[in-house]
């Protein structure tokens, strides 16, 4: 995970303390996903998960809907405010598709139901 100093993969040398809550977390909200329980926790869980190993302020989880937009259903910011403000937001994918930030990352994922 960039921003995160890790342990060489055969140095032996033990994860940093960050490392180790981010991938805690990550195991946590994939459990979460799996067990079938609310799909909001286990995604919100996931969003922490994704800003505590990446170091990100705010971590946006936006899925596709019929009407070719994406939606935002997960929001996790350092920022309430600005997580109510994002939460169920709509943007074109054509408009995400031709973006490209350099300060920004993006990956987007489809997916079918």
């Amino acid at each position: 995970m960039e921003g995160i100093p890790a342990s060489t993969s055969g140095s032996g040398a033990p994860p940093t303390e960050a490392a180790g809550g981010a991938l805690s977390a990550f195991a946590a909200a994939a459990l979460e996903l799996v067990r079938g329980g609310p799909p909001e926790r286990g995604l919100r869980d996931l969003l922490r998960a994704v800003a505590l190993g990446t170091g990100a302020e705010l971590v946006v989880a936006r899925l596709a809907d019929d009407s070719g937009h994406l939606i935002a259903r997960g929001v996790h910011a350092a920022s309430a405010a600005l997580a109510a403000e994002l939460e169920g937001t709509r943007v074109p994918v054509a408009e995400v598709a031709a973006s490209r930030s350099p300060s920004s990352r993006r990956i987007v994922c489809s997916s079918s139901r």
